[in-house]
């Protein structure tokens, strides 16, 4: 299955948030998935919106299977609307 990372990104430290979502990709190779990690897709860029972000992840995230949301995602606004995607579609729903 596809799994798409979602955790909170805004507002943190870049290297420390590509870190984390690296050691969830390793976390969800282990369970035998793909992990599909917007860190890999997103380009770090001051210039970009908010909403040109959330475009760019939620259509990643509609051709996924399921759904891991770091610890962390409760705490960000892009996470919890990438939650409700995922549910609305009926996506497996994993938590770290």
């Amino acid at each position: 299955m596809k799994i798409y990372i979602s955790g909170k990104v805004t507002g943190l430290n870049y290297d420390i948030v590509y870190k984390y979502f690296e050691d969830a990709e390793v976390d969800i190779k282990k369970m035998g998935h793909e992990p599909i990690n917007p860190m890999k897709f997103c380009p770090n860029d001051p210039t970009w919106t908010w909403e040109q972000y959330m475009e760019l992840c939620l259509k990643h995230l509609l051709y996924c299977d399921g759904i891991y949301l770091l610890d962390n995602w409760g705490h960000s606004k892009g996470a919890r609307v990438e939650y409700a995607v995922a549910k609305e579609l009926e996506l497996k729903v994993l938590f770290q």
